[in-house]
């Protein structure tokens, strides 16, 4: 809640006015972004990506592992020739403070010579992890 009239970016708000912060709009800044709305992954990095907080007092602790976790998959994705596909709509999470997919449905092959046991896929991630932070350790 306002505490006292101000303008912010030529919209005036008076004192007592509602206001809420959208950490997710961030990355989707017209000002920014030629194009905000459309993925691209190999868009620059103007100002440094927030999703995971851009740093300072909110940075969020666990991005590292995060970011480890994420490359470990794909990595292990990628060496078992495995292709997901979608298999449904994904539903998001119901949340002001974060967006995200809370559910969402994919189909597994494997490539045509080898089965895709994925009750073990979990396993693979975890023990290349273990691998991976060994070599970094080294």
């Amino acid at each position: 809640t306002l505490t006292r009239d101000t303008v912010l970016q030529d919209t005036p708000l008076r004192a007592g006015d509602k206001v809420v912060m959208w950490y997710a709009a961030a990355n989707f800044d017209e000002e920014v972004f030629d194009e905000p709305l459309r993925f691209d992954i190999t868009r620059p990095l103007r100002p440094p990506n927030v999703a995971f907080g851009g740093g300072g007092a909110h940075f969020c602790l666990g991005a590292p592992l995060a970011r480890l976790e994420l490359a470990v998959l794909i990595e292990a994705i990628l060496s078992r020739g495995i292709d997901l596909r979608l298999a449904g709509d994904p539903a998001y999470v119901d949340s002001n403070f974060v967006n995200g997919i809370e559910h969402l449905e994919v189909e597994v092959r494997g490539r045509a010579d080898r089965r895709v046991n994925v009750a073990h896929t979990g396993e693979a991630v975890a023990r290349a992890a273990r691998e991976r932070s060994e070599q970094e350790r080294e």
